[in-house]
């Protein structure tokens, strides 16, 4: 008889599983491979304490900070595509980007006809 999906045939203890945090980068696959399960008693094991939810939080901040550094490196190196990333990301206050803002008041009302004329059915 197979056990149900994300159910540990052990149990974890909460040391086991900030150590299995510790260098994971925030990946919930990493910590699952590290302790030995499946992704979802991974991600119970890691919200199950506060002190292991703060430690993935942290950890995931870790990794974001070393993706922002190496952004950083790419554009003080000159990657200009880096740069225009960055400013369609960022810089959408100083008007760069693809997104388009609209922003409307009141009421609009749409009103759509049909004459029948230049049906093909």
């Amino acid at each position: 008889m197979s056990k149900p999906r994300g159910i540990s045939r052990r149990n974890f203890s909460r040391e086991q599983v900030l150590a299995a945090i510790d260098g994971s980068g925030g990946i919930v696959s990493a910590v699952a491979k590290r302790l030995g399960c499946d992704w979802n008693t991974a991600r119970k094991y890691i919200n199950l304490w506060e002190t292991t939810k703060k430690a993935f939080e942290d950890e995931r901040n870790r990794l974001l900070d070393m993706a922002e550094a190496t952004v950083f490196k790419a554009i003080k190196g000159g990657d200009v595509q880096t740069a225009k990333w960055v400013l369609s990301r960022l810089g959408r206050s100083r008007g760069y980007g693809d997104a388009v803002d609209v922003q409307a008041q009141g009421r609009i009302r749409i009103v759509l006809t049909w004459d029948g004329e230049n049906d093909d059915g």
